[in-house]
């Protein structure tokens, strides 16, 4: 990395010449092509050495042929638009290029950059609108970068063939926000196995929840690792939220000798509580510290004396004791196999655990850990989380029968909504953005979800079934609430099936509406902002009396 950073500094503005299109015959917001006038320009500046600048105004292009030490600077307000069938920029055994500033479009090409062969090619600081593929990859490249930029990715690859470097980028995808684009898609019976055979009995039922558990591990989440011995450690406790409350914090080992991951767990208990009581179990993003005292910045996300005043104790570890959780693209393959991945050694390869996966299987060694504490009744766990969270909850509860209830809160793509309807969040998004979450496998489907996808997140909630189970989403359509209430519907008649009363039959519905929250499956939506809000912890409440 710092051999490309010096190339480009050496070669950058070599003697100060600079070469721009309009000199050698561009026409600026023409709708001609302007190719020929910015590949002269090319060529000139690689003769005499110097940058090409690309000045403020629209220019249209066909594929342009870099050389060996090309430096192309788009000023501000400089838009470049590749049209035609093959790449914009045409890279061909070269070492040492750089594209820099203004807008990259790609109005028709197959791809933004053609690079076979090459090295040291730097793409920084542009506003990048890519409708196809922005990166193509082939032969022999290295230290390919893209940096500082703002990339708005369409129907096509990020990069494919070869590995890029993504530092700092910003990166958004276009979705479908619009109910009247989404196209056929067909779901498949939760009541039925692979083969066609139906499920007749509750036996069979259980060889079909695991048929599906399997097609999850296998296509979407990574592998769920086995149970582990847990060993926990009192770190401290006392009373809390003036005396209403009392703390205990624990810290829980995977190994007896106290060494490699640990993860620290918070429980505050009703101070008047008369025997064991229930639990609502979830991880935090910014650590028990945020929520210990009672202050600092979770106390708006955590309502812990109204949980406490419920006769609920509270308990909650941070996802990051769990596992690192890298947000920048270039660190998730590298940095994301930290913490519990340590345990097992197939961690970090393709069929191995994932994130959504190892935080899923924490809350589980936290059910085990409670199942050892006199002061919790284990068999009255709500399991819960918001957003990514929310992910692991929902897969906490599918695979782990003994939480007694799931509570999953605007869990987003990958989570609730389904993948067939190609609304809001989608799969390339998630498998791009995200790639440490799921696995490598689930990207295959990325763009051909309702044609290619065997699964959707029906069979994964009805997992859950006969168990209580409530989705809470909120109205932003990257979220596709509606898609979660669909969902639940394809889900329930495997609640029907079990005994349980499945989802009311109601439509989609508004703002606040409670009527299709169930006695078993249930379904409540709001507005405004994402994450936990109060109305969100009063459903929850309110929903989870029946394990009391």
């Amino acid at each position: 990395m710092l051999h490309a950073i010096l190339i480009m500094c050496l070669l950058a503005f070599p003697d100060g010449k600079t070469f721009s299109i309009m000199d050698y015959g561009a026409v600026r917001d023409s709708t001609v092509l302007q190719t020929k006038a910015i590949q002269r320009t090319i060529n000139a500046a690689a003769r005499k050495g110097g940058t090409v600048v690309i000045p403020k105004g629209k220019f249209r292009s066909g594929t342009l042929s870099f050389k060996s030490g090309t430096q192309v600077q788009l000023e501000k307000g400089a838009v470049l638009r590749g049209s035609g069938s093959g790449s914009l920029f045409n890279l061909r055994g070269l070492d040492g290029v750089e594209v820099s500033g203004g807008t990259v479009e790609n109005e028709e090409c197959s791809s933004l950059f053609s690079i076979r062969d090459s090295r040291h090619v730097t793409i920084s600081g542009c506003r990048i609108r890519s409708g196809r593929d922005l990166i193509s990859l082939s032969g022999s490249c290295s230290d390919i970068v893209v940096q500082d930029c703002d990339i708005k990715e369409g129907n096509g690859e990020l990069a494919s063939g070869g590995d890029v470097s993504w530092l700092r980028n910003k990166i958004r995808f276009t979705y479908n926000a619009d109910e009247g684009k989404v196209g056929p898609y067909t779901l498949e019976d939760p009541l039925c196995f692979v083969d066609g055979r139906p499920v007749r009995t509750g036996a069979e039922w259980r060889e079909r929840r695991s048929e599906i558990l399997s097609l999850f591990q296998r296509e979407m989440y990574g592998r769920m690792p086995e149970p582990s011995p847990v060993y926990l450690d009192s770190l401290d406790g006392g009373p809390t939220l003036a005396d209403f409350g009392v703390r205990k914090q624990v810290r829980m080992w995977f190994r007896e000798d106290r060494t490699g991951p640990k993860i620290d767990w918070l429980i505050l208990y009703p101070a008047d509580a008369k025997g064991p009581v229930p639990a609502i179990m979830t991880l935090n993003f910014y650590g028990n510290q945020t929520i210990r005292d009672g202050s600092g910045d979770l106390m708006s996300d955590w309502p812990l004396d109204v949980i406490l005043a419920r006769g609920f104790a509270f308990v909650t570890a941070c996802y990051g004791d769990v596992s690192p959780d890298p947000d920048d693209i270039e660190l998730q393959d590298s940095q994301s196999w930290g913490g519990v991945f340590e345990l097992w050694p197939d961690s970090g390869r393709p069929d191995g655990p994932r994130a959504i996966g190892a935080w899923a299987w924490a809350l589980m060694r936290g059910l085990d850990m409670l199942s050892a504490d006199p002061r919790i009744d284990a068999s009255k766990v709500v399991v819960t989380g918001s957003s990514r969270l929310g992910k692991a909850a929902l897969l906490a509860g599918a695979f782990d029968e003994r939480f007694a209830a799931v509570v999953a809160n605007q869990t987003g793509g990958g989570g609730v909504p389904l993948a067939k309807r190609d609304f809001g969040e989608h799969v390339r998004s998630e498998s791009v953005r995200f790639r440490h979450w799921f696995s490598p496998a689930y990207a295959k489907y990325a763009g051909c979800e309702a044609a290619t996808m065997p699964f959707d997140q029906h069979l994964l909630v009805a997992c859950i079934a006969p168990r209580p189970l409530l989705v809470e989403g909120f109205d932003n359509p990257w979220f596709d609430t509606r898609g979660e209430f669909l969902c639940l519907q394809a889900a329930s008649p495997v609640w029907e099936f079990l005994g349980a009363p499945g989802l009311p039959a109601v439509n989609w519905p508004d703002d606040y509406d409670t009527s299709a929250i169930g006695e078993r499956l249930g379904y409540v939506r709001r507005p405004r902002g994402h994450g936990f809000a109060a109305i969100d912890w009063l459903w929850l409440l309110d929903f989870a009396r029946i394990i009391k």
